[in-house]
């Protein structure tokens, strides 16, 4: 073994613990008494991330809030002009080469900042947009109008989709759906894995 070994555990999503801790409260107690003691270690870095609206689950466990604490750094919201830059430098890069009209910059930015997930609302209404515009290349407020703007955009392609189902189809993703999430009394939407099996059963 080499001395200047390093082992960094990154764990992405880590709200979802507190789901467990419902059903497996004895395991997801042990599995994070195990990465506080490997945290301890010199040679080994966790790193987690989470919604910051679940900071106050970590209370359920003994000396997590604390080592959180000792290392907490919240990704600060993007500022207007940041915003601006991820939305035009991209389209940018070759060998794509386009473009994105100021105005519809403009109107992108004002519209996210209503919005918590800013980045994946603007990543999947820019999708949408270079879908649309096929071989042209510059992207213009008009073609976000005909999508209905950012905030219609998404519920938009949900319902594109959902329509191409037939009824038969349309029954089935409601209760796939309605299985694979649920809102917590605190109105928190969070994923629910569920089985194939349990699915099965589920639709019949």
């Amino acid at each position: 073994r080499s001395s200047d070994l390093r082992l960094l555990i990154l764990i992405d999503q880590f709200e979802e613990l507190f789901r467990y801790h419902k059903t497996a409260k004895a395991d997801a107690a042990a599995f994070t008494a195990l990465l506080l003691g490997a945290a301890t270690h010199p040679d080994v870095y966790v790193v987690i991330t989470m919604r910051s609206e679940f900071l106050g689950d970590c209370s359920l466990y003994p000396d997590l809030p604390e080592a959180i604490n000792a290392g907490l750094f919240l990704t600060p919201s993007l500022t207007p002009e940041q915003m601006a830059d991820a939305i035009q430098l991209p389209a940018r890069l070759a060998p794509f080469n386009g473009e994105v009209d100021d105005e519809l910059v403009r109107k992108l930015v004002k519209e996210a900042k209503n919005h918590n997930d800013q980045l994946p609302l603007l990543q999947h209404a820019l999708m949408r947009l270079w879908d649309q515009a096929g071989e042209n290349k510059y992207l213009t407020r008009k073609d976000l109008d005909k999508l209905g703007g950012l905030d219609a955009c998404l519920n938009a392609h949900v319902e594109e989709a959902y329509n191409e189902l037939d009824d038969e189809q349309k029954a089935i993703a409601e209760i796939m759906f309605r299985a694979l999430t649920e809102r917590s009394k605190e109105k928190r939407d969070t994923r629910r894995p569920v089985s194939w099996s349990k699915i099965a059963q589920l639709i019949g």
